[in-house]
């Protein structure tokens, strides 16, 4: 689009937009608003409450009929008639492209099983564009997403300089080789400066050392009034292969592994990477993964995001680990069902936390996960919604932040229920009476959540934290205690080992087709 400049006028045009342009902020609201108005006031469709994508009505003989919106792509539920007569009233006022029957569906596939009365959803072909786009597609494979108990290291700003770190610089005499390590507190943007240097030595000229040279001495290290750090050696002619020009050393933080001659330097972990837009990207396609089919990237994803305005190499191998993972995991899709026709598959929500997990600000993570099944044909849980996100405020106790972790759990798990109910009001099938299971793994968040006890150590927990005290008196949801090892959530709190992660995966309905 090119802007009009009228002759006479000075400095940069301003246009004011009469439509909606693809690619900003309001044409989806616009488009959204074109949908609602054409399908509810001309098409006799209602708005669901609970989730405003999605549309319904009643056609012959009370079959209910399900229209769901993505954009401009539109999913129909119901039978053969009432979907053909849909499709002819919106024809008329927009134009379609009929694909037929559901294959695919924004960046899913769907594989209908009828005669087992099965679903399932996954994006194999998303994910192999994915791992072409950044090159991965013939990497080895991993099968965790993080590595067991792993810590993401924290950027050094200028608010760490009391943060001591080890340089290196390595030596060469004759053929063998030494490394000398010592930690020297950093000093921001002015480098390293050592708080106890050597005494200087009353023989030879001060001469600047090389990180790298043929032959050298082992030198001794002190500090110039300029702060540059420098080395005596022998009077020149006297050493083996001095040179005569030496560059100035340049310390880095860094890994060192081995100790003695033959100690290996390493990449530093702290500096931040050069491309940081690449890890943006890699994120942005992982969180599109794990918002649609894949639940147990959730930690993983939500871990790696809070670095993505300054990553490091730490970071940058930490989400090239996620695309491994990925790789060996690319057939695996959300199975939904069986599922009995004449009764309403049963919602359990699983709530958990990780206490403190954040060692830079000690905030714990809270997540839980939302499953369907069918207890009737003894289906498998699947896993329908989820979440892992770290806590606004920090938790003084292990039961606090379990505590308020279990009312994030409850706001969802009525949710589900106020939605599922709408759905058996259209379908004409019974609704759900009993109240929804919280799983908790914490004895004392349970007891904090049925009675109002302890109030000395509760005074100062936000009051919005109390909602599921209320809930439970109402009778609305019902809590049960599982034990951490059974606690399906527990892995989108943490990085688990791989025993657990398949496990837990599995029962999220996470499996190869």
């Amino acid at each position: 689009m090119q802007v009009p400049v009228k002759e006479g006028t000075s400095g940069k045009p301003v246009c004011q937009l009469l439509r909606g342009l693809c690619g900003l902020k309001h044409p989806g609201r616009i488009w959204n608003k074109a949908w609602d108005n054409f399908l509810v006031e001309k098409c006799h469709f209602t708005r669901s409450s609970e989730d405003h994508g999605v549309y319904y009505r009643s056609g012959p003989q009370h079959s209910p009929l399900w229209t769901l919106i993505c954009v401009d792509d539109i999913l129909w539920i119901g039978t053969a008639e009432v979907i053909k007569e849909a499709k002819r009233e919106l024809g008329q006022q927009f134009p379609l492209k009929d694909h037929g029957a559901a294959h695919y569906f924004p960046g899913m596939r769907i594989i209908r099983k009828p005669h087992e009365r099965k679903i399932i959803l996954l994006q194999d072909q998303y994910i192999d564009t994915v791992l072409k786009r950044f090159g991965f597609e013939n990497s080895y494979a991993v099968s965790t997403p993080m590595e067991p108990s792993s810590q993401l290291f924290i950027p050094i700003t200028t608010k760490d300089r009391k943060t001591t770190h080890y340089t290196s610089v390595r030596y060469g005499a004759g053929r063998g080789r030494f490394s000398l390590a010592r930690p020297r507190p950093y000093t921001g943007p002015g480098g390293y400066v050592s708080r106890n240097p050597r005494p200087a030595p009353v023989w030879g000229p001060p001469a600047l050392i090389p990180c790298t040279g043929p032959r050298l001495l082992p030198p001794i290290f002190n500090r110039d009034p300029s702060g540059v750090w420098v080395g005596r050696g022998p009077e020149r002619g006297q050493g083996q292969g001095m040179p005569k020009k030496t560059p100035r050393p340049r310390p880095f933080s860094g890994a060192v592994r081995g100790k003695g001659p033959g100690a290996r330097v390493f990449r530093d972990p702290v500096r931040p990477v050069t491309n940081s837009t690449l890890y943006r990207s890699v994120l942005g396609s992982l969180m599109s993964l794990m918002l649609c089919t894949r639940p147990d990237l959730a930690y993983a994803v939500g871990a790696l995001s809070k670095y993505s305005a300054k990553p490091t190499a730490t970071h940058m191998k930490a989400v090239q680990r996620v695309l491994r993972y990925i790789s060996k995991t690319c057939n695996y899709g959300l199975h939904f069902g069986p599922f009995n026709n004449e009764a309403q598959p049963i919602p359990r929500v699983f709530s958990d936390a990780d206490w403190a997990g954040d060692r830079k600000t000690r905030r714990s993570t809270g997540a839980y996960a939302c499953t369907l099944s069918d207890h009737k044909c003894n289906s498998p849980d699947t896993a329908i919604t989820s979440s892992s996100k770290q806590q606004s405020t920090i938790a003084l106790s292990s039961t606090e932040a379990e505590y308020m972790a279990l009312t994030q759990a409850c706001k969802q798990a009525l949710w589900v229920k106020r939605f599922m109910r709408e759905i058996a009001d259209i379908s004409g099938q019974a609704k759900i009476t009993s109240p929804i299971t919280i799983f908790a793994a914490n004895q004392g968040s349970m007891a904090l959540a049925k009675n109002p006890e302890f109030h000395s150590r509760t005074k100062h927990i936000s009051i919005q934290q109390h909602f599921i005290r209320e809930k439970v008196e109402q009778e609305e949801v019902q809590l049960e205690y599982l034990s951490t090892g059974d606690m399906l959530a527990d892995v989108l709190t943490k990085a688990l080992p791989r025993e657990k992660v398949e496990r837990f995966r599995n029962q999220m309905g996470v499996y190869a087709i």
